[in-house]
C-alpha cells in the first residue's frame, strides 16, 4: 500500500536543469557502472510498484502497458497476469526471462534512454488513440541526463486523457542514511532524490502528481524505500504550468536570435523576426541572447513581458546587471536550447540567424545526436563577418576570429542553410568556400500593400533622402560626394537648384561639407516605427536614396517601396536580384559617386506621369514577386517543422580499438581508464595497451592492469625503448582491424556515452576524420566521480584561422577515422615534443577534413603536475606545428607559424594586464608628488625609504615594459605624437616626485 504523503516547496519550471542536479540534493555521479549485473532470483526487487502501477490500470483500464527498462520482465508479467492490456518491454537490450510453460513474450523493443533516435522510435511505436500506462521502476536514478525521456513522457501522456505513469526511485535519506549528501552508495545511480525533492522535480518538469507516497523496496523493506507516484499530462496543463511560471506559450518554431522588433532597438535580423511572424501567422518560441534593445533594470522581466526566453534567465542568471548577460556565448545558448526543447515538447524547428554564430553549438549538438531527430536545425544566413568585410571592401581586424570560424560552422553544420538573396550564397559558398549539408535560396517573407499615393498627391522632388547609416557599407560616403557633385556641375544646375532640403536618415553628425550647400541639411536616428512613417510624409515630394555596397537583402528597400516612394541603389550586392530587370536603368546606378550623381539629376528630371508610372510600376512588379516567395517561405517553414520520420531502427556503430600509450603510468590511473573502457555504451573491439620503454617494474604494473579491463579483449606491445608519444600511437595505429581508433592516454577517463556518439558521427558522416569532445578537468587525487567542477576545455572544431594560434581542435583523447590518419602519415614521430595531437589535427585540416566536436563533457581530464603538456618546454612543440603547415619550405612554414603567433609591439600596448600595471604606476607616481609637496622638510631617513620605493619600481616589470615602449615610440614619432599625450601627465608626475625628493 502506498505511503502517500505531501508536497512543500515551490520550484520554477527552469530548475529541473543539469545546473540544479534536477533538484536532486546530494552529489551525482559522472560514470554509472553499468556492468553491474543484478539478480532478481534471491531477492525481487520494486514489487510494489508493479502492484501499484496494476491498482492504476484497474482503475484507467488502459488499452496498451509499456514498461520502461524491463530488465528480465518477470514483474510485469506477474503482476498484470490476466489483465486484457497489451504489453510492450523496452530496454536496451533483451535480457527478458522465459515466462513458465513456455508462454508467448510480450512485444519488446530496445530502447537507450538517453538517445533522442530511439526514444522517438518508441513513440512511433505507440497508438496515440489508445489510452497507455507507463511505468518507469527505478530507472531514473540511472541516467545522467533524464530530460530525454521525460520530454517523451511527457508529450505520450498527453495525447489520451486516460494515459498515466507510475515512475519510482530509492529515497535517498532512507537508502543512504539521514542527510546523506554524497554520492550515492549504489555506484549504478547517477543522483537520488528525496520524496519531496522528487516530488517537485515532477512538477518542475510539468506533470501532474496525481499520487506520491513510498513503497516497500523488496520484502524485507521495512522503512519503505522506494518513492512512487502516479503522474498526468495534458495540453492544458502544460500551458497553463508555462504561463504560471512566466514562459510563453507552446510553439513549433523555436527562433534563437539577438535581436527583435520588438526591443527598444533592434537591426535588420529583428526586423525579419517580426515580419516573419506577420506572414505566416505562425508563433515563434523566442530565445533571445544579449543585451540589444533591452533595459538596464530588470531587464529579465521584459523580456519576459515581450514573451521570449532570455538565454541567461533560462541558464539562472536573472537578476543580474545587463552588462554581465550582455555577452552572447553559444555555449550558454546551447544549454538554454536544451532547457527549452525540454520545456517544449512541441518544437520540430530551430532557426538561428549565423550572424555571431550563435548557434554553432546548438547545430554541433544535432549532428551529435543530443537533439532530437524530428527536430530541424536551419541556418538563415542574414549576413555574417564575411559579408560585412565584403560590404566595407576590407578584413575587419577588430575582433576575434572565433566569431569568424562559428559562423561558418552554424551555417555548415545546421541541417539546411537558407540564403535570402543569390548574391549572399555565391558569396559564402563560391569565394568563401563554405559547405552547407543542405541549402535553399527563400527571400524573406515581404508584405506589400497593393495600392499607393494617386496621382494628385504626388508633386515635383524637393527633398532628397538618404535612407540608411553613416557608414562605407550603407554608402554615406558616396551620396555625400554625389550630393556635391550634383550642386556643383553646371550640366546639373537647374535640376539642384529644385531641391530644398536633405535629410539624411541613420546619420548622427552630417558631414561638413554639406553646410557649404545652399540647401537645408537636416539628421537624425530614429526608431523603424518613426521611420517608416517619415517614409509615408516624404513619399510624395521626394527621392530617396540607398547606396548600399553589397546588402544581402536589405529591408529598407522595401520600406521605401511600401510607402511609395521613388527611389535610386547601388547596383551591387543583393539589391539588383530584388527588384524588376525591366526598371534597373531608372532604379539602379554604378557603385560610385558620380553615376549617383547623373542618377539623381535623371531622376529630378523625370516628368510627373513617369515618375508616377515608374513608382506604380515598382510597386506592382514587387508585390507580385514577394507574394511568391511569401508562399514559398510558409511552405519551406510549415515542412520544417514536420520533420523527418524517425528511423526504423538504429544500426549497431562501427567498431573502435581503442590505443593506450604507457609510460610508466600509475596502476591506479589505468584502473581509473578501465574502469570508463568498461562502462561505454559502446564497448571498444578490443584496447592495445601500448608500452613506450618503462621500466621492468612499471611495465610489470602495467601487465597486471590488464586484467581491470575484463572481458574486453586486450593486448599488450611493448616499444623496447622510449620513442616517444606519437610512435606509440603509430605503433596501435599499425596494429588495429577496426574502421575507428580512439586514442586514450593512460591517465584520463571516457564517461559512458563518449565512444558511442563519436562512432555514430563517423557512421554517419564519412567527410568526418576525427570526433573530439569538450572535457572537464580534474586535479590528480581527487575524487572523480563527484562533480567537483574543474576547468572546462571546450573546443571549436575545424579552422585554421583560431587552431594555428592556440588548440581550438581538441584533445588527443578522440575517435579517428583509420584511414583518414594513414592517410596523412599517423602522427609526427619525428620530434618527441608535446602538442602531437594538436599537430595531427592540424594535418587533418589542411587535408580538408573535417574535425567535428560533441558539444558535451564526454572526457575527464586529470590535471598532473609532471605531465607531458605542463613539464615539456613549449619551444620544440611550436616547431611541431610547423611542421603541420603543408606545401611550404621549412623556414617558411616556421615563419608563418612565428607570424602569426607574435603579436606586434603596438598590440602589447593594448594588453589588458600592461595598461593595468602602467595605470597602477602612474598612480602611484601621482601620489607620491602629493606626499612629496606636503612633506619637503622630512626626515633624510623619510626621503631615502621613498627613494627606495621608486628604485623597486624602476627595478619592476611594468616598469621595464614601459621603458621599451617608450624605446619603440622614439623610433616612430608620428605615432609617439598621437599616444604621448594621455602619457604625458604620468611621466611628469614621475620627474617632479625624484626633482622634490632629491631637491633639483
Amino acid at each position: 500500500m502506498l505511503q502517500g504523503a505531501t508536497l512543500s516547496g515551490v520550484v520554477s519550471a527552469r530548475d529541473f536543469a543539469p545546473r540544479a542536479n534536477f533538484l536532486a540534493g546530494g552529489k551525482s555521479r559522472r560514470l554509472v557502472e553499468i556492468d553491474r549485473h543484478y539478480d532478481d532470483s534471491a531477492v525481487v526487487w520494486q514489487e510494489d510498484v508493479y502492484r501499484f502501477a496494476r491498482l492504476v490500470a484497474d482503475e484507467t483500464g488502459p488499452a496498451r502497458i509499456v514498461d520502461i527498462g524491463t530488465g528480465s520482465g518477470v514483474k510485469l508479467q506477474s503482476s498484470f497476469a490476466g489483465h486484457p492490456a497489451a504489453t510492450l518491454q523496452t530496454d536496451w537490450h533483451d535480457d527478458r526471462m522465459p515466462l513458465p510453460d513456455g508462454a508467448a513474450m510480450g512485444s519488446f523493443l530496445p530502447v537507450n534512454l538517453e538517445e533522442f533516435g530511439d526514444l522517438e522510435r518508441l513513440e512511433a511505436a505507440l497508438d496515440p488513440r489508445e489510452p497507455t500506462l507507463f511505468i518507469l521502476s527505478d530507472v531514473i536514478e540511472h541516467l545522467q541526463d533524464p530530460r530525454p525521456l521525460l520530454r517523451t513522457l511527457r508529450r505520450l501522456l498527453k495525447l489520451h486523457a486516460g494515459n498515466r505513469l507510475v515512475i519510482s526511485t530509492p529515497d535517498r535519506e532512507r537508502v543512504d542514511g539521514a542527510r546523506a549528501d554524497g554520492l550515492p552508495d549504489n555506484r549504478g545511480h547517477v543522483r537520488q532524490w528525496t520524496l519531496n525533492e522528487f516530488g517537485l522535480a515532477m512538477m518542475s518538469a510539468g506533470f501532474i502528481v496525481r499520487r506520491i507516497g513510498r513503497l516497500p523496496q523488496n520484502a524485507w523493506d521495512a522503512c519503505a524505500r522506494t518513492i512512487c507516484a502516479e503522474l498526468a499530462c495534458t495540453a492544458e496543463h502544460c500551458r497553463r504550468w508555462l504561463h504560471d511560471h512566466g514562459l510563453p506559450p507552446p510553439a513549433a518554431h523555436m527562433v534563437l536570435t539577438t535581436e527583435h522588433a520588438r526591443a527598444e532597438r533592434t537591426g535588420g535580423i529583428g526586423t525579419y523576426i517580426q515580419l516573419a511572424e506577420e506572414a505566416d501567422r505562425q508563433p515563434r518560441l523566442i530565445l533571445f541572447a544579449g543585451n540589444m534593445g533591452l533595459p538596464e533594470e530588470r531587464w529579465w522581466e521584459a523580456a519576459r513581458a515581450r514573451g521570449w526566453i532570455h538565454v541567461a534567465d533560462m541558464c539562472g542568471r536573472s537578476g543580474l546587471p545587463l552588462r554581465d548577460v550582455a555577452a552572447v556565448d553559444p555555449d550558454d545558448i546551447l544549454a538554454a536550447a536544451m532547457q527549452a526543447l525540454f520545456l517544449y515538447d512541441e518544437v520540430r524547428l530551430i532557426e538561428y540567424q549565423d550572424y555571431l554564430g550563435i548557434g554553432y553549438r546548438v547545430a554541433q549538438a544535432k549532428r551529435a545526436g543530443l537533439l532530437p531527430p524530428s527536430v530541424s536545425v536551419v541556418a538563415y544566413a542574414h549576413g555574417n563577418q564575411l559579408y560585412l568585410d565584403a560590404a566595407a571592401g576590407e578584413v575587419g581586424t577588430d575582433r576575434s576570429p572565433s566569431i569568424d570560424a562559428w559562423e561558418r560552422l552554424s551555417l555548415e553544420l545546421a541541417d539546411v542553410a537558407l540564403f535570402p538573396s543569390r548574391y549572399l550564397r555565391d558569396l559564402y559558398v563560391e569565394k568563401g568556400g563554405f559547405r552547407p549539408r543542405a541549402e535553399r535560396f527563400l527571400p524573406y517573407p515581404i508584405r506589400l500593400a497593393p495600392n499607393g499615393l494617386d496621382d494628385l498627391s504626388r508633386g515635383p522632388i524637393r527633398t532628397l533622402v538618404f535612407y540608411g547609416k553613416q557608414t562605407p557599407q550603407k554608402g554615406y560616403p558616396d551620396f555625400v560626394e554625389a550630393v556635391r557633385a550634383l550642386f556643383a556641375d553646371p550640366r546639373h544646375a537647374a535640376t539642384a537648384a529644385r531641391l530644398e532640403r536633405v535629410v539624411l536618415m541613420g546619420v548622427t553628425e552630417p558631414d561638413a561639407r554639406l553646410k557649404d550647400l545652399p540647401i537645408t541639411v537636416e539628421h537624425g536616428v530614429w526608431s523603424r516605427a518613426e521611420a517608416v512613417a517619415m517614409l509615408r510624409r516624404f513619399a510624395a515630394d521626394s527621392l530617396l536614396v540607398l547606396p548600399y555596397r553589397g546588402d544581402n537583402h536589405p529591408l529598407s528597400i522595401f520600406e521605401v517601396i511600401d510607402a511609395d516612394c521613388q527611389f535610386i541603389a547601388f547596383d551591387i550586392g543583393g539589391v539588383p536580384e530584388h527588384l524588376p530587370g525591366e526598371l534597373a536603368d531608372m532604379l539602379l546606378c554604378a557603385p560610385d559617386g558620380t553615376a549617383l550623381a547623373a542618377a539623381m539629376a535623371r531622376a529630378l528630371s523625370l516628368s510627373h506621369w513617369d515618375r508616377c508610372r515608374l513608382v506604380e510600376r515598382t510597386r506592382a512588379l514587387v508585390r507580385e514577386a514577394y507574394m511568391q516567395h511569401t508562399e514559398e517561405y510558409r511552405a519551406v517553414t510549415a515542412a520544417l517543422t514536420q520533420g523527418p520520420a524517425p528511423a526504423a531502427s538504429a544500426p549497431e556503430p562501427g567498431a573502435v580499438t581503442v590505443v593506450v600509450p604507457n609510460l610508466n603510468g600509475r596502476r591506479e590511473h589505468l584502473a581509473d581508464a578501465a574502469l570508463g573502457l568498461r562502462n561505454s555504451f559502446q564497448r571498444p573491439r578490443k584496447i592495445l595497451l601500448v608500452d613506450d620503454g618503462s621500466t621492468p617494474e612499471n611495465f610489470a604494473e602495467l601487465q597486471a592492469a590488464a586484467a581491470r579491463f575484463g572481458d574486453i579483449p586486450t593486448e599488450i606491445i611493448r616499444h623496447e625503448r622510449n620513442l616517444g608519444l606519437a610512435a606509440a600511437r603509430n605503433l596501435g595505429l599499425a596494429r588495429t582491424e577496426t574502421p575507428y581508433l580512439c586514442a586514450h592516454d593512460n591517465d584520463n577517463i571516457v564517461l559512458n556515452r563518449f565512444l558511442q556518439i563519436a562512432c555514430r558521427i563517423l557512421d554517419e558522416n564519412p567527410e568526418v576524420a576525427a570526433v573530439t569532445c569538450w572535457l572537464r578537468h580534474f586535479d590528480d587525487g581527487t575524487e572523480w566521480q563527484a562533480e567537483t567542477w574543474g576547468e572546462a576545455y571546450r573546443p571549436t572544431g575545424a579552422d585554421l584561422g583560431e587552431a594555428l594560434r592556440r588548440n581550438t581542435l581538441g584533445d588527443a583523447l578522440a575517435v579517428y577515422r583509420v584511414s583518414a590518419l594513414r592517410e596523412i602519415g599517423g602522427w609526427n614521430a619525428t620530434s618527441k615534443a608535446k602538442w602531437e595531437d594538436w599537430e595531427c589535427f592540424l594535418r587533418l585540416a589542411g587535408a580538408g577534413k573535417d574535425i567535428w566536436v560533441i558539444p558535451q563533457e564526454v572526457v575527464l581530464y586529470r590535471i598532473r603536475q609532471g605531465s607531458m603538456l605542463r613539464a615539456y618546454p613549449d619551444f620544440p612543440g611550436w616547431l611541431r606545428l610547423a611542421n603541420a603547415l603543408p606545401g611550404l619550405p621549412r623556414a617558411q612554414s616556421v615563419a608563418l607559424l612565428r607570424g602569426i603567433w607574435m603579436k606586434p609591439p603596438i598590440i602589447h600596448m593594448q594588453d589588458p594586464s600592461i595598461i593595468a600595471r602602467v595605470n597602477e604606476l602612474e598612480a602611484i607616481l601621482r601620489v607620491n608628488e602629493m606626499e612629496s609637496n606636503a612633506r619637503l622638510d622630512a626626515s633624510e631617513r623619510e626621503k631615502q625609504a621613498i627613494l627606495q620605493r621608486l628604485q623597486a619600481l624602476e627595478t619592476s616589470t611594468t616598469w621595464r615594459v614601459t621603458h621599451r615602449l617608450r624605446a619603440f615610440f622614439d623610433r616612430r614619432p608620428r605615432l609617439k605624437r598621437v599616444v604621448r599625450a594621455p602619457l604625458a601627465v604620468g611621466w611628469r608626475g614621475a620627474r617632479a616626485v625624484r626633482n622634490a625628493i632629491t631637491g633639483r
